[in-house]
């Protein structure tokens, strides 16, 4: 039920166009990588740099 109750949060939120989600067999694909543009949640790749350089 959690599985599913997410999946479906996941299609009322709209599935990324590089990604394919098959919701009736619980499958995702990632058909290409994101690039900046594709991301919508604010994010500070400053952050994520220093993290992994330590």
């Amino acid at each position: 039920q959690l599985i599913q109750n997410s999946l479906d949060a996941v299609v009322r939120r709209g599935v990324p166009q590089w990604l394919d989600l098959a919701k009736d067999n619980l499958k995702g694909v990632v058909k290409s990588l994101p690039v900046r543009e594709d991301l919508t949640m604010p994010m500070q790749e400053q952050l994520v740099v220093e993290l992994y350089s330590k």
